[in-house]
C-alpha cells in the first residue's frame, strides 16, 4: 500500500488506492409532505429552500429530511449524537450551489424522525430514498454518531455507496461495532479526525488500519475540533472538497 504525507499544517497523514462491493435490506416508498414536523424544530427559517421529505426506517418508524440541491451526484449528512439535520445545514447549501444534491436527515428519535432501532439503517434507508429519486452515484458523510453509522451504512448498501466520509467516528456506539465490520468496506472512505480529540484520532487510524479496502485515507489534525465543526478548518475542508472531486465530481 502506497502512504503520501500531506504538507498542509495541521496534518498528520493521508494515504490513497483502489477496490469492489457490499450487502442490503428495504426500503420504503419515499414521500414529501412539507410540513412543521418534516424539518427539525429550531431551523425552519434556515432551512427555506429546501424541499422537507420522509421515509420509512426498516422498522416502521417515519424519519424526516431535508434535501438542497438538484445535482445526479447525491451527497447524505448525518448529524451528532444530541443533534438534528440543522447543524449540517450551513454545509449542506454549500455543497449544494457547488452542484451535489444533498440530503440531510435526522437519525431515528432526533428532530424530525420518530425513534428507530439501529441508526445504519437509518442512513441506509436514506441511500434508498436518493436512489428511487434518481440518484445514482451517492456519498455518505457523517459526523461522530453519524460517522459511524454512515460507515456501517456504507457496508450494507447495496450496490456499494461511491465513497464515504467519516468525521470523529468512533469505532463503537449506540450498538454499533466496526471492529470487525470495516472490513467488508468496499467503497472509498476518508477517515478524519483530531489528534486531541479524547481517543477519537487514535480510533481513525484503528479503523483504517482495520479497512481492506485500498481506496482509504486518514486526515488526522492536531485540534481539539470534533465531527460538524472540523469542516470549518480550512485544511479539513479544502482536504475533503478534492476528496470529493476524486471520489464523485459535482455534476453541476
Amino acid at each position: 500500500m502506497r502512504r503520501a504525507r500531506w504538507s498542509v499544517p495541521l496534518l498528520f497523514v493521508v494515504a490513497f488506492l483502489v477496490a469492489a462491493c457490499g450487502p442490503t435490506a428495504p426500503v420504503a416508498s419515499p414521500t414529501t409532505s412539507p410540513t412543521e414536523r418534516e424539518v427539525a424544530v429550531g431551523c425552519q427559517r434556515e432551512a427555506q429552500g429546501g424541499t422537507p421529505v420522509h421515509f420509512d426506517s426498516v422498522d416502521g418508524a417515519r424519519l424526516g429530511g431535508l434535501m438542497l440541491g438538484t445535482g445526479a451526484v447525491g451527497i447524505v449528512l448525518v448529524h451528532q449524537i444530541d443533534a438534528t439535520l440543522c447543524q449540517w445545514l450551513p454545509y449542506g447549501k454549500r455543497l449544494a450551489e457547488r452542484g451535489y444534491r444533498v440530503l440531510l436527515v435526522d437519525l431515528g428519535g432526533y428532530g424530525s424522525s420518530e425513534p428507530s432501532s439501529k441508526p445504519d439503517q437509518d442512513v441506509k434507508q436514506a441511500v434508498g430514498y436518493l436512489r428511487q429519486q434518481g440518484v445514482g452515484s451517492i456519498v455518505l458523510i457523517g459526523a461522530s454518531l453519524g460517522g459511524t453509522a454512515s460507515l456501517s451504512a456504507a457496508v450494507i448498501a447495496e450496490p456499494p455507496v461511491t465513497g464515504v466520509l467519516s468525521l470523529s467516528g468512533p469505532v463503537h456506539i449506540n450498538g454499533m461495532d466496526l471492529s470487525v465490520r470495516i472490513r467488508a468496506l468496499a467503497s472509498p472512505v476518508l477517515y478524519v479526525a483530531g489528534s486531541d480529540d479524547g481517543t477519537l484520532g487514535t480510533e481513525a487510524q484503528v479503523l483504517y488500519d482495520s479497512t481492506v479496502e485500498p481506496r482509504k485515507q486518514i486526515l488526522l489534525v492536531e485540534t481539539g475540533a470534533h465531527g460538524v465543526s472540523l469542516v470549518s478548518l480550512p485544511t479539513v475542508s479544502a482536504a475533503v472538497e478534492q476528496w470529493l472531486g476524486t471520489v464523485a465530481p459535482a455534476s453541476g
